[in-house]
């Protein structure tokens, strides 16, 4: 989990990380006359044509991003925050 990017009279909450993988059209996948044999071959392709998306790679990566929730000092303070804050953790360990 990364440290606080919180500024002074602020709080953060840690969520989530992010895991990212590539995506591409089932017509990209199938099209023998350009290859894609590692993610890197990817950049050459125009990936988002389609409703409907495929992994052609199994490996995803860890990314260095991460999702927070910043509050004030002020907003930690009512109950109706508190509540969300709640809410939004639990949905987000769920999700993972």
């Amino acid at each position: 989990m990364p440290g606080s990017t919180a500024s002074e009279g602020e709080h953060d909450v840690y969520l989530f990380g992010e895991v990212v993988l590539p995506v591409c059209s089932p017509r990209l996948l199938r099209d023998s006359a350009r290859p894609r044999r590692t993610p890197d071959n990817l950049r050459h392709h125009c990936l988002l044509q389609q409703r409907k998306l495929v992994a052609p790679f199994k490996k995803s990566l860890v990314s260095p991003h991460s999702y927070f929730l910043f509050q004030s000092d002020a907003s930690r303070r009512k109950p109706e925050v508190g509540g969300f804050l709640v809410w939004l953790q639990a949905e987000a360990l769920a999700a993972q």
